[in-house]
């Protein structure tokens, strides 16, 4: 999973690119799945009640890398209009992904997926969506609590990468 930016409040990264992988799905369902686990234990440290939306599409994108003095790499297509379309009309504290990336999910990846049937969208799109909310175990939630306290743990990244089988 690559950061390629963040606009605004949304933080966009991609899976299987530039390198293609049979993996790109299941792999990025399961950073998703981590990212809402790491954010239920943050609340419960801070007492907060942040929330987010995550959004994936599976598809062909056109990569390239763009600027002179700022040089960036960023990602364009209809895959990547719809994953931020799932995202923008999800539900706070969920994943929402596309009938194309539920169909690249093994059994175990998809379990807790509903479907949320068609869904329009920002251009008038009818698209049939699935929608994961988290209900991370006591366990789960204090592993990420653990870590969270953790001094040595420096940033996110570091949190998402010690946190197992979620």
């Amino acid at each position: 999973v690559e950061k390629i930016k963040t606009i605004g409040d949304c933080y966009m990264c991609v899976c299987g690119c530039p390198e293609a992988s049979e993996t790109h799905a299941p792999d990025l369902v399961s950073f998703s799945k981590k990212m809402l686990t790491v954010l239920c234990a943050f609340n419960e440290v801070h007492g907060t009640d942040l929330q987010i939306r995550i959004g994936i599409n599976s598809g062909p994108v056109v990569a390239g890398v763009i600027g002179q003095s700022k040089i960036i790499y960023d990602l364009w297509g209809p895959a990547v209009n719809m994953a931020s379309r799932m995202e923008s009309f999800g539900v706070p504290g969920s994943i929402q992904i596309t009938e194309n990336t539920y169909r690249l999910l093994p059994g175990t990846c998809a379990r807790g997926f509903a479907p949320r049937g068609e869904i329009e969208v920002k251009g008038g799109f009818k698209v049939n969506a699935h929608c994961w909310t988290p209900t991370p175990s006591a366990l789960e939630v204090l592993e990420v609590v653990a870590l969270v306290k953790d001094k040595s743990i420096a940033s996110f990244s570091d949190v998402l990468s010690n946190v197992s089988n979620i």
